[in-house]
């Protein structure tokens, strides 16, 4: 029986570094979001935050033949895209460790980190404030620079 081959050549150090900067601003942007979450509800909602609340719970959503409000469909998706972005984040730190190589050898995966974070950062210049822009952008950054620096086959 054939071993399969096994890249032993280290990963080059640049590259680490952008895949793990990438990766660290996923984690980053997911793990704030949830700090700012959890801070929000933890003070008094203003008038006006109050009166969001009850417009977003009035409106029914049904989905999948069960019945959701508004307010109960934000929050879930919210915190949702955040442990989302936290898991994406360390999986790929969790392969940087565990197969380096993965990066090396094909760049699907390299380019696959760059779609999903330049799409969190598209989505971010239309929609969240300044923080999560940053630091999508700088992922994003670190991302384009691991893809250049991926010599392996290209698909």
């Amino acid at each position: 029986m054939d071993s399969p081959h096994v890249d032993t050549q280290p990963l080059d150090r640049r590259l680490r570094r952008a895949v793990r900067f990438g990766a660290g601003c996923l984690v980053l942007v997911g793990a704030g979001h949830l700090a700012v979450t959890a801070a929000a509800r933890r003070r008094a909602p203003s008038t006006r935050e109050v009166a969001a609340h009850r417009a977003m719970r009035a409106v029914p959503v049904r989905l999948l033949g069960h019945g959701h409000d508004m307010a109960a469909l934000h929050q879930g998706f919210s915190v949702t895209m955040a442990l989302l972005a936290v898991g994406y984040g360390s999986l790929n730190l969790l392969v940087l460790r565990a197969a380096p190589q993965a990066y090396q050898r094909d760049r699907s995966l390299t380019a696959l980190n760059t779609a999903v974070t330049g799409a969190g950062f598209a989505i971010s210049l239309t929609a969240f404030p300044l923080p999560p822009v940053v630091i999508f952008g700088a992922g994003l950054v670190a991302q384009l620079r691991a893809l250049a620096l991926t010599p392996g086959r290209r698909g």
